[in-house]
């Protein structure tokens, strides 16, 4: 499944269910809903996790703030890494503005990304001038 990974991160409304394909690794032709059903054969923890992990997704996606801190309030511990990261959602819960709200940093995230691989590429500058000016050329 390691191929497969990207159907993990899928919503589960938006896999595929009727038309099956090729599965390198698998060999075998199958749905994405089939492939990762196989997974959770195997490894039934996993299917807890990644069942969570869907309930969190969705409720951010609808911007169902009071359904994210039900999921969040009555998650049961499974000694896994999920645990850390519910926690860290269960610590900021009151500043879960990014949930109702349409405004997001990415924008800005994505700008701060472009100057650092800059910055990596050249392997730094002599002169701030010059690094000023190569960035005003990105933007």
């Amino acid at each position: 499944m390691k191929s497969q990974w990207k159907n993990l991160h899928m919503m589960y409304e938006d896999l595929e269910k009727t038309k099956p394909y090729y599965m390198r690794g698998i060999n075998e032709y199958l749905t994405q809903e089939q492939a990762i059903g196989i997974v959770f054969d195997e490894y039934p923890e996993f299917g807890q996790v990644w069942t969570a992990y869907q309930e969190i997704m969705k409720a951010m996606h609808n911007k169902d703030l009071s359904g994210f801190e039900d999921i969040i309030t009555h998650y049961t511990i499974m000694g896994n890494d999920m645990d850390s990261a519910i926690s860290t959602f269960a610590k900021d819960i009151r500043n879960s503005n990014s949930i109702t709200s349409n405004y997001s940093n990415g924008r800005v995230e994505g700008m701060n990304h472009k100057i650092k691989q800059l910055k990596r590429n050249s392997c730094g500058y002599k002169n701030m001038a010059h690094l000023l000016w190569r960035i005003r050329q990105i933007f």
